[in-house]
């Protein structure tokens, strides 16, 4: 008998176990191949985008060496690496660095604070809403940088004036996500007594349904 003839006398089985370690080899460079296609993919990607700052960067350089741009309007990328890495050397940069953060973490963690309880007062109580939300709505459409002077007038300028003005970004935005919160519709909420109508509300409804919202 001959080995074609063998090889079609063998089951199934014989066949499979010959494939079975050619198609068990081919996963994992068929995933090698994929990690190597993304790879690529995100260089170019990169490189594409680093493309235009790279030329600015390099344009920015040799207008400065050419004379084109004063250096005390604005000085040359290699002057503030170099005027950078003094910094670091001397530790004056961690000192400011230091001083910096703490302002901006004081500021936002008062701001954010106050934002979170006016939001909740306005979304849970419908009299703090109509007491307090127009006119804090009136302030928020104001630009931020047009309250940057008279917060300085009164304040001065000192860490007071910084601080507030960290805070008065951080309170329009963190007030608006509980009061968006409570106003939107769960589907939960009309399983609830009161919510549906079909028995009077509890007392600590307004967690579950708040009163703004017009499914109570």
């Amino acid at each position: 008998m001959t080995n074609s003839a063998e090889a079609a006398l063998q089951p199934n089985g014989g066949v499979r176990q010959e494939a079975a370690p050619a198609a068990a080899g081919s996963g994992p460079k068929r995933t090698a191949r994929r990690r190597v296609r993304g790879f690529k993919a995100a260089a170019k990607d990169f490189a594409l985008g680093a493309a235009l700052p790279a030329a600015a960067l390099i344009a920015w350089q040799s207008a400065s060496s050419a004379g084109l741009i004063s250096p005390a309007f604005l000085p040359s990328p290699l002057a503030i690496l170099r005027s950078f890495a003094r910094l670091a050397a001397s530790e004056q940069l961690l000192h400011h660095l230091l001083i910096s953060m703490g302002r901006a973490g004081l500021g936002f963690l008062l701001g954010a604070a106050a934002g979170l309880l006016f939001g909740l007062a306005t979304g849970l109580f419908r009299k703090a809403e109509y007491l307090l939300d127009p006119s804090i709505q009136a302030l928020r459409l104001v630009p931020h940088l047009a309250l940057a002077p008279l917060i300085i007038l009164w304040f001065g300028f000192g860490e007071a004036s910084k601080v507030a003005i960290i805070s008065s970004g951080a309170f329009f935005r963190f007030m608006s996500i509980p009061f968006s919160a409570s106003a939107t519709r769960t589907t939960s909420c009309s399983k609830w007594p009161g919510c549906s109508g079909s028995a009077p509300a509890k007392p600590s409804r307004g967690w579950c349904c708040p009163r703004r919202s017009r499914m109570c």
